[in-house]
């Protein structure tokens, strides 16, 4: 999982965020690991791609307790077993919402917004 180079760089931004004391504070890094993986169903082309992806898919409610939308499954249980079973129905939630936000900020490029303004420069010649 973390040979690709395009996945280091997502987990590493996606642990930033958590840093900087965001709703994606409640996954552990299995979880998030599991998330960028399973968000790969696709050929990515690049790094920005990925990330899009990344929120994308938690604000589809993949998080929220539906039966009709796979959650993330870890692949090192035997039966299916949802690796962000430790949530609450809250942070579930408040993942959602903070999902729905970013996504909305990458559509229009304001990627200054989502991380602080030292690291904008830096993050957006990797992506």
């Amino acid at each position: 999982m973390m040979d690709n180079p395009t996945n280091t760089i997502v987990i590493r931004l996606l642990r930033h965020l958590q840093y900087q004391q965001t709703p994606l504070k409640y996954f552990n890094f299995w979880c998030l690991t599991l998330l960028v993986k399973k968000c790969q169903t696709q050929p990515i082309h690049s790094t920005a791609q990925l990330f899009r992806l990344v929120f994308a898919y938690l604000s589809s409610g993949i998080l929220l307790e539906n039966q009709l939308i796979s959650t993330i499954v870890d692949p090192c249980e035997k039966d299916l077993v949802d690796a962000a079973a430790y949530l609450s129905t809250k942070q579930r939630l408040d993942i959602t919402n903070y999902a729905n936000s970013i996504l909305r900020l990458i559509a229009f490029d304001k990627y200054e917004t989502i991380f602080d303004e030292q690291h904008s420069k830096q993050i957006k010649t990797e992506i």
